[in-house]
């Protein structure tokens, strides 16, 4: 990912990518190569990316962050009634 916006925390918290130079066709070519000439460090990537998603993103995880979103409003409207 280019070395721009959120991408670097993210990829630094689950380590999983390379980062470029932003707007560098010859950075990004050579991130690119390096991963293709090591298959093992790219699955490792590919296996930490999968791991952090579904540890923070899969469906089971929203519908937590939802309903302590929900609790918390309600809680909220109680204490203001």
């Amino acid at each position: 990912q280019p070395q721009h916006g959120a991408f670097p925390e993210l990829i630094e918290q689950a380590n999983a990518g390379i980062l470029f130079k932003a707007g560098d066709a010859k950075a990004l070519a050579d991130a690119w190569e390096s991963l293709l000439a090591d298959p093992a460090k790219a699955r490792e990537l590919g296996r930490n990316g999968r791991a952090a998603v579904e540890e923070r993103f899969s469906l089971n995880k929203l519908a937590e962050q939802l309903l302590e979103l929900s609790k918390g409003a309600t809680e909220a409207s109680l204490v203001q009634s």
